[in-house]
C-alpha cells in the first residue's frame, strides 16, 4: 500500500486555479483545523482530544483561536467552580477534583484528571509552593503562546495548542486512534 501521486501538471493546473478563485473570493480553502486525531500528525494524535476539549472550553467568540482574554476567563472558570475565589490559588487535591468535574467523558476516559492536575502543576507552579494562581496560569499560557504562535499574530489555534501541549509534556491518549 503506498500513495498514489497525482500527475505533476495536472495537479498544479488545478491548484493554480483554486488559489486563483480564492483569492477572488469564489471559492472556500481548506484550512486543516486539527480536531480529528486521525487526520492529524501522528505525534499530534495522542494529544488531539485534548487540544480540542481546551479549545471548546475557552474559545468563547468561537473563531476556533485562543486569545488572553478568553483563557484568563477559562481561568476564572475553572477557579470559580472549584468554589475558589478568582484571587486565589488552588492546592493539587482541589485541583483534581475541579478538573475532573469539567472535562468531558470522551478526555476522562482517554486521560485521567489526575494526570492533567499533575501536568498543571509542573508547567505553573513557578514558586513551587504547592498551589496554582491564576497569575501562575496565564504566565504558562503566555510561555506556551509565545513559543508555539509561528505566525505571530497573537492567538493560539489548533496546530499552536499542539504544539505546545506536545512541547510541554502534556499528558498523552495511550490510543489515539479508538
Amino acid at each position: 500500500m503506498g500513495l498514489n501521486a497525482p500527475e505533476l501538471w495536472p495537479f498544479i493546473e488545478r491548484r493554480m486555479e483554486s488559489i486563483r478563485l480564492q483569492l477572488e473570493g469564489k471559492e472556500i480553502g481548506f484550512k486543516p483545523d486539527f480536531r480529528n486525531p486521525k487526520r492529524t500528525m501522528a505525534q499530534w494524535a495522542p494529544l488531539t482530544v485534548a487540544a480540542v476539549t481546551f479549545m471548546n472550553a475557552a474559545d468563547t467568540d468561537g473563531d476556533r483561536r485562543l486569545n488572553e482574554p478568553e483563557v484568563m476567563a477559562a481561568i476564572k472558570r475553572l477557579l470559580a467552580a472549584a468554589n475558589t475565589p478568582t484571587e486565589n490559588s488552588m492546592d493539587r487535591p482541589t485541583a483534581v477534583a475541579v478538573i475532573d468535574k469539567l472535562m468531558p467523558d470522551d478526555l476522562r476516559r482517554r486521560v485521567p484528571a489526575r494526570a492533567w492536575a499533575d501536568w498543571l502543576f509542573v508547567i505553573a507552579d513557578a514558586n513551587k509552593d504547592g498551589r496554582v494562581s491564576p497569575e501562575e496560569m496565564i504566565a504558562a499560557y503566555r510561555r506556551f503562546q509565545s513559543g508555539s504562535d509561528r505566525d505571530r499574530d497573537g492567538l493560539m489555534d489548533g496546530r499552536d495548542l499542539l504544539e505546545a501541549l506536545g512541547a510541554a509534556g502534556a499528558p498523552t491518549d495511550p490510543d489515539p486512534m479508538r
